[in-house]
C-alpha cells in the first residue's frame, strides 16, 4: 500500500511532477491513494482510455487463426485481463476462455458485466496461487492484451512472469502465448512524445463528469513510463472526494521480451507488425509476438 510519505517523494524524484507534489501535500490525509490505475475512480478512467481500441484484439484473432487454434475445445487463458475487454470479444467469437488478474477490483467488475465467462482472481508472479486458482482443465493458449506486460515493471519479474507461466500452463496442456508488445522503434517515439507537459482528460465515472490531470513522462534512463494522476469525484455522502494515483510502467520493447522469452525456455514462432492508430501509446508501433511454451 502506498504511503503518502512515499508518493511524495517519488513524485518529489521529477521536477516536471512539482503541481502533482504541491497538490498531494495541500489535500494531505483528505487524498485517496490507489496503488493502481484499476481501483476507485481511476477504473472508467482506463476504460475510457481503451474506448474503441480494437486492433490488439484483431491481431490475436489473427494469430489464433494462422496457428488454427479451435472454438469452443480447450481455454485461452487471458491474462492481466483487467475488466474483460479481450476476454470477452474472445468469448463472443466463439472461443472457450477464463480471465485472470491479480486485481480484486477488476474480476470484480468483470463478474458483473460478463457473468458467463469464468474469472479468476490470482497473481501470476505468485507460483502457488496462479497453480491453485486457474481452472484445472486443458488450456490451448495464453493470450494478453495490449502492453499488459509493461506491469511487470522489473527484469526479475517479467523472469518471474515467463516462469510461472510455463511451469503451470503447459501441465495444463498450453501450446502458445500471444504477446503484442511495443516494436523497438517505439523507444525513440516514447522520447520524444512523452515529455511531462501536464495534461487533462474528461471522462465520466457513475454518470458525473470527470476531469482528470496527468502528466506522462518517459525516463529513458530506467526505460519507463510514469504517470501522475489526480481526479477529483463526489462520494456518496455528496462531499468531494480527491484521488491520486502514480502509475509506473516499464516499457519493454518487442527484442528484450523475445530475449527473457528465449532464457526462459520459449522458442519465438511468429512476429507480426501492426502500426496502430489512436490515442496516447496507441499511436506507437506495435508487434504480435506469438512464442511455443
Amino acid at each position: 500500500m502506498n504511503t503518502l510519505t512515499k508518493v511524495i517523494d517519488e513524485v518529489s524524484e521529477y521536477k516536471k511532477f512539482f503541481p502533482f507534489q504541491r497538490a498531494i501535500k495541500e489535500m494531505g490525509e483528505h487524498l485517496i491513494i490507489r496503488d493502481s490505475l484499476y481501483s476507485g475512480v481511476f477504473r472508467d478512467y482506463i476504460e475510457d482510455l481503451n474506448e474503441g481500441v480494437t486492433w490488439d484484439l484483431e491481431l490475436i484473432e489473427h494469430g489464433l487463426e494462422v496457428f488454427d487454434v479451435q472454438k469452443g475445445v480447450n481455454y485461452i487463458a487471458d491474462l492481466c485481463c483487467g475488466d474483460g475487454r479481450v476476454t470477452n470479444h474472445l468469448d463472443n467469437k466463439g472461443y472457450k476462455v477464463y480471465g485472470v488478474d491479480y486485481s480484486t477490483d477488476q474480476i470484480e467488475e468483470a463478474k458483473k458485466r460478463y457473468s458467463n465467462i469464468a474469472w479468476v482472481q490470482a497473481d501470476i508472479l505468485d507460483a502457488v496461487e496462479f497453480e491453485k486458482n486457474i481452472p484445472q482443465e486443458k488450456t490451448q493458449v495464453a493470450v494478453m492484451s495490449s502492453a499488459s506486460i509493461n506491469c511487470f515493471v522489473s527484469d526479475q519479474k517479467i523472469e518471474i512472469f515467463f516462469n510461472n507461466l510455463r511451469s503451470t500452463l503447459k501441465n495444463r496442456g498450453c501450446q502458445y502465448l500471444f504477446l503484442p508488445v511495443f516494436n523497438d522503434k517505439a523507444t525513440d517515439d516514447f522520447k520524444e512524445k512523452f515529455t511531462g507537459p501536464i495534461l487533462c482528460h474528461p471522462f465520466k465515472s457513475s454518470g458525473e463528469d470527470i476531469m482528470a490531470w496527468l502528466s506522462l513522462y518517459y525516463d529513458a534512463s530506467k526505460k519507463q513510463l510514469i504517470q501522475p494522476v489526480i481526479a477529483t469525484k463526489t462520494n456518496e455522502s455528496g462531499e468531494l472526494q480527491h484521488e491520486f494515483c502514480l502509475s509506473i510502467d516499464r516499457i519493454w520493447t518487442e527484442s528484450e521480451v523475445i530475449s527473457v522469452a528465449e532464457r526462459s525456455g520459449y522458442e519465438k514462432l511468429l512476429e507480426v507488425p501492426s502500426n496502430v492508430i489512436g490515442g496516447g501509446a496507441d499511436q506507437m508501433p506495435f508487434t504480435l509476438l506469438v512464442f511455443e511454451m
